[in-house]
């Protein structure tokens, strides 16, 4: 892995960890996040797995969108 690939990865999982917050954040209190705000995070949860090397990860979220 070439070391940008190593800096996008570790940028990945820190988004990734991130996203998942917020998203717990909203199971516990619907009013945390607007519906927007749920489908952005959701888009960019599934681009942040995609760039980490999770596609299966990235296409379970976008299912979530539908």
């Amino acid at each position: 892995m070439s070391e940008a690939a190593g800096v996008l990865f570790h940028c990945s999982e820190t988004a990734i960890e991130d996203f998942t917050f917020l998203l717990d954040r909203y199971k516990e209190n619907p009013s945390f996040l607007t519906q927007k705000e749920v489908r952005d995070i959701l888009k960019n949860l599934s681009e942040a797995y995609q760039n980490a090397g999770k596609p299966d990860k990235a296409n379970e979220v976008l299912q979530r969108l539908v």
